[in-house]
């Protein structure tokens, strides 16, 4: 499977970006895209990325904040903060815990059920992920409604689990 297409960052086509976005054997490779953090953005640089094996994202942070969901990964990663800190909350068995992460170029590991939410980030904040084989699920929780969202690739919605806590799903974040 070999193909290049045209990717459009933005809402107006006639204003946005375009990048070509490389797939070579489900492996795509040089593209980059915003992805949507409460009503703020990080721009996601793919070095590249496959689903089987993993890949290496650089993230270079915009505005973030109110955002109400807080994530798992479908992968385990290596984090390096390479320019600038963000705070987020962490979701443990303990409850709520609120960090800044600050430590330029100390990797960082998170597995696959760290469950987190970005809440702010210094303007111009450089990221560096390196992350491992996906796992066909993930996890969204949103806390006003206490409602866990399992999703499988390309964010389709397998389950919604209501009124459970961390210590009841935990395992089910380690699939």
């Amino acid at each position: 499977m070999l193909g290049v297409t045209s990717l459009t960052v933005g809402s107006n086509p006639s204003t946005s970006a375009k990048f070509n976005d490389m797939k070579i054997f489900n492996t795509v490779f040089f593209s980059k895209k915003k992805v949507a953090l409460g009503d703020g953005h990080v721009t996601q640089y793919t070095f590249f990325e496959n689903k089987n094996f993993g890949g290496i994202w650089l993230y270079s942070w915009g505005h973030v904040g109110n955002q109400v969901r807080m994530h798992s990964h479908a992968f385990s990663s290596y984090c390096f903060t390479l320019k600038g800190s963000y705070i987020q909350d962490v979701l443990d068995e303990n409850g709520i815990r609120r960090e800044n992460v600050s430590n330029l170029f100390r990797p960082r590991y998170l597995p696959k059920n760290y469950v987190h939410r970005i809440v702010d980030a210094q303007p111009n904040t450089w990221t560096c992920v390196f992350f491992g084989k996906w796992s066909p699920y993930w996890f969204e929780y949103f806390e006003d409604t206490k409602t866990w969202v399992k999703y499988t690739w390309n964010r389709k919605v397998v389950d919604k689990i209501v009124d459970v806590s961390y210590n009841e799903i935990k395992d089910l974040l380690n699939l």
